[in-house]
């Protein structure tokens, strides 16, 4: 066979080679590029939104076109434990900024009481459990559920969920807060 022929191949041309294909990162446009986990969350913690304290908290200023805090919303149901639970009433507060433990020293602790007082006699009843749902309208997050005694509710963890979820927020997804507020009768 002659090596000069135009299609002449020599045993060496043909092997293969079996190792794992490497790409080169400056091949493709960073956009394109995904980027370590570490690089992810990075960009995402550069992105996060903040939750607005009370301190930061101006009630005139609540639909901007471009939020520059975490928005989310409440469904509450005040329920009875009495062999089983029933729903006494359940609500819904859309488009929330305020941080939701400012949330709760502000408006949604009255408004309990005050469900709690028109619905139930005052020392038949008491505080059982307060079960807390923290969601995502995406599919791949998991929900961050937690129960408290009474009503002895701490706010951190919902906070730090809603706050790592900002990115998504930011992309248009909606972030909820589920509460159930548990009472029992006394024996």
């Amino acid at each position: 066979m002659d090596p000069n022929a135009p299609f002449a191949l020599n045993s060496d041309s043909l092997k293969l080679d079996y190792s794992t294909l490497r790409l080169l990162a400056h091949s493709f446009p960073p956009s394109s590029r995904g980027g370590s986990p570490t690089a992810q969350s990075q960009q995402r913690a550069e992105r996060a939104l903040p939750l607005l304290q009370l301190s930061d908290w101006d009630p005139r200023i609540n639909n901007e076109p471009i939020p520059t805090c975490i928005h989310y919303s409440i469904k509450w149901k005040l329920q009875l434990k009495k062999g089983r639970l029933s729903t006494l009433t359940e609500i819904i507060e859309e488009n929330l900024a305020l941080a939701p433990s400012a949330y709760w020293d502000k408006f949604l602790k009255h408004a309990v009481a005050t469900r709690v007082r028109d619905k139930l006699p005052e020392s038949k009843y008491q505080p059982d459990e307060t079960k807390i749902t923290v969601s995502v309208k995406k599919r791949n997050e998991r929900d961050l559920r937690k129960c408290f005694d009474g009503m002895d509710i701490e706010w951190k963890a919902v906070e730090n969920k809603l706050t790592a979820w900002s990115y998504l927020f930011r992309e248009g997804k909606k972030l909820r807060i589920d509460i159930c507020f548990i009472y029992r009768e006394i024996c």
